[in-house]
């Protein structure tokens, strides 16, 4: 490419080349992907989000006798790039213009028809990058798309020398030849397990420093949260941003940070406002431990005025869980209820899980393979306890208006239940760790044996999205953004079983060992204990040996000693 001969295509190359560069650690220039940025928005029409190849309004490019044959207009090759190249610079998924462009794209899914010619090798390896790297509901739609037109057209007669490869049919055909189609082809279908869902965090050269007054704020900015005061360099999107400072013990600092592009701020200590609301836990047993949105409470403590959510823990009882609402100027005074001994629940496949802190709705459904008892809902089939996760609603035009409801196993699968399929289908046992009971989840089982025993109990492996309902749930309404922990937005290792000695565990625990860590949906060990494997093949919320900053998505389809697995049901309302 000669100076200043420049166009869309080879813009997404180098903007790779130099993330995983930056990514490996390499100093990478902030300006290199800012000038990408600036090509992108320049050869992207604002109101569709279609990119061009020169220019806005140009198509892709293609050989000039094969134009009518592959019309343009049945590719959103560059669209797609351009998705895989802002995304690579650091922008949002969730992005206005980045959304258009994955909307222009699910509107031209993978398609083999050689009549129609809709045959584009390179655009369905980009737009498949682009769709693993943005997640959200399009990328089922896509990957189905995908599979049908790649695995149905490879050739599969095993005695042609040309088995597993695929011909030659798009508009680089003639240049790449067969080894080009089926490389172009592989690196698309392996592209959710090599790439992941989405980019890391950007480097996007803008550095913002600050501290709390008192120290431990958790640092929202633009709603997403940035990480704990007091923060050094964190990046940041250059430009004017609402920061908000939440403490437990406070109320919220709310302002503006103007942060200019490729260059480091500090903003000093900012200070937090006191608060006035109080809470008083004086009357509770003394070998009780309170949790307040996952941070350790006792005695008398000031806290923020808001939504929270209290759990009291006990030995030998079920743990209590309700939510609070704290008003300034006021003292809260909870009184739990009767305390259960774990002892009285003698037929719960495993006994002394807290009750979930939402009850079954009234009239609710139980569907076929289910049984409700004492309002706490168990399938049949592998004797496990099950919560419902409600529909959720979806913001924008995009996609379907709800997330429909579900039904999901509390605990990841343990050995006890996977003994059980083990014995019903002839699959040997695999192999477990010493000291492993029937109480503990269930490690060493690779991806089609799991989907094997999601089968056999009725059931199926979650999406990455459900999981991830199941594992957060419905945000307090008080915070700026989802919490960053299933319990609440501060971390304690009372409520997980990540890398470390203090939460007294040196490898996976029994399932429902910590209580504390209960999602909003009812779920235990969301975070910790056991990665878990979800149905694109990715492990989600870290196992006992992840570090707690750093909890996944991962990769694992293999068996793998650190993963487990939980199943869902499909539920509607009747």
């Amino acid at each position: 490419i000669r100076s200043k001969d420049n166009d869309t295509s080879v813009t997404v190359w180098m903007v790779e080349a130099l993330r995983a560069g930056s990514d490996a650690g390499i100093p990478v220039d902030p300006g290199a992907f800012a000038g990408a940025l600036a090509w992108l928005e320049k050869v992207t029409e604002p109101e569709y989000g279609r990119a061009g190849y020169t220019e806005r309004g140009n198509g892709p490019a293609r050989p000039e006798e094969l134009m009518d044959r592959f019309p343009a207009d049945k590719s959103e090759s560059l669209t797609a790039g351009a998705v895989l190249g802002r995304l690579a610079c650091g922008q949002r998924s969730d992005g206005e213009v980045v959304q258009k462009g994955l909307a222009l794209c699910d509107k031209s899914p993978p398609t083999w028809d050689q009549a129609a010619g809709t045959i584009d090798l390179y655009y369905w390896f980009l737009g498949t990058r682009a769709m693993v790297a943005a997640g959200g509901p399009r990328w089922p739609r896509w990957k189905e798309a995908l599979g049908r037109a790649l695995v149905e057209n490879q050739r599969a007669e095993g005695a042609d020398d040309r088995l597993g490869s695929w011909d030659p049919m798009d508009p680089w055909a003639r240049d790449g030849g067969r080894v080009y189609a089926t490389a172009l082809n592989v690196l698309s279908l392996e592209a959710p397990w090599r790439h992941g869902p989405s980019f890391r965090e950007p480097a996007s050269g803008t550095a913002l420093s600050l501290a709390s007054d008192p120290p431990g704020a958790l640092v929202f900015l633009n709603g997403r949260l940035l990480g704990t005061a007091p923060l050094q360099e964190a990046e940041a999107p250059a430009g004017t941003s609402t920061l908000v400072l939440v403490h437990p013990e406070r109320e919220d600092l709310k302002t503006e940070a103007v942060v200019p592009a490729f260059r480091a701020v500090d903003l000093g200590k900012l200070v937090l406002p006191p608060s006035t609301a109080a809470i008083d836990l004086s009357d509770l047993p003394r070998d009780a431990v309170a949790s307040l949105d996952g941070r350790e409470v006792k005695g008398k403590c000031t806290l923020r005025p808001g939504e929270a959510r209290l759990t009291v823990a006990r030995p030998l009882f079920w743990p209590q869980t309700f939510p609070l609402r704290a008003v300034p100027g006021q003292a809260l005074r909870p009184e739990p209820g009767p305390w259960k001994p774990t002892a009285d629940w003698t037929r719960a496949a495993i006994r002394g899980l807290p009750a979930p802190p939402a009850p079954l709705p009234a009239g609710f459904a139980a569907p076929a393979g289910t049984h409700v008892q004492d309002g706490r809902l168990w399938w049949v089939k592998d004797r496990a306890e099950m919560v419902l996760v409600p529909a959720a609603e979806v913001t924008g035009a995009e996609g379907p208006p709800a997330r429909p409801a579900f039904l999901v196993d509390r605990h990841e699968v343990t050995v006890g239940q996977f003994q059980a399929f083990c014995k019903d289908s002839g699959i040997p046992m695999p192999l477990q760790p010493g000291g492993t009971t029937s109480r503990h989840p269930v490690v060493n089982v690779d991806l089609p044996i799991v989907l094997a025993y999601a089968r056999w109990a009725g059931k199926r492996l979650p999406t990455r999205e459900e999981w991830e309902r199941a594992a957060w749930g419905k945000p307090l309404a008080s915070f700026p953004s989802p919490a960053p922990w299933p319990w609440g937005p501060y971390d304690q290792f009372r409520a997980r079983n990540l890398l470390g000695k203090e939460d007294g565990q040196p490898g996976a625990a029994p399932a429902g060992s910590f209580p504390l860590g209960m999602s909003a949906s009812g779920c235990l060990d969301m975070v910790g204990n056991l990665a878990e494997k979800v149905d694109e093949g990715l492990l989600m919320g870290g196992s006992f040996e992840t570090a707690p900053g750093d909890r996944g998505p991962g990769f694992g389809q293999g068996a793998l000693p650190t993963a487990g697995f939980r199943c869902v049901v499909d539920w509607k309302p009747r």
